[in-house]
């Protein structure tokens, strides 16, 4: 673990001091957001599948694990994007719902990634 947050904390330094306002942008791995220095290095977090599992709802314990591990970008005051790939017109409705709720930025897109998606 602490191999990672050290590389990502290079690669945050050294891209901010070239270009300031660059932006951290990691892909999922949630469970490094317990550690406080992790936080420091990145600016957003892109979360996949946090509701869904394809046209299914996720299993509950994994959505209340990643929401969770969240708590702490919103403490630190840092943006989220949510990323689902459902296409069923009740499931989507659902997630939407909750994500306003919640104030996360969503893109919903197909897994393929042959649409921009929609929010």
């Amino acid at each position: 673990m602490e191999d990672m947050i050290n590389w990502v904390g290079r690669i945050s330094e050294y891209s901010k001091k070239i270009k300031p306002g660059f932006m951290i942008i990691p892909q999922n791995g949630s469970g490094l957001l317990n550690y406080p220095e992790y936080i420091k290095y990145i600016d957003v977090i892109g979360i996949e599948d946090l509701y869904t599992d394809g046209n299914k709802k996720q299993g509950k314990e994994h959505t209340e694990s990643v929401l969770k591990d969240l708590e702490f970008m919103t403490q630190n005051n840092k943006p989220l994007f949510i990323v689902e790939y459902a296409a069923r017109k009740k499931l989507i409705n659902k997630i939407k719902e909750i994500s306003l709720r919640s104030n996360f930025r969503m893109l919903l897109t197909k897994r393929d990634l042959t649409v921009l998606g929609k929010h």
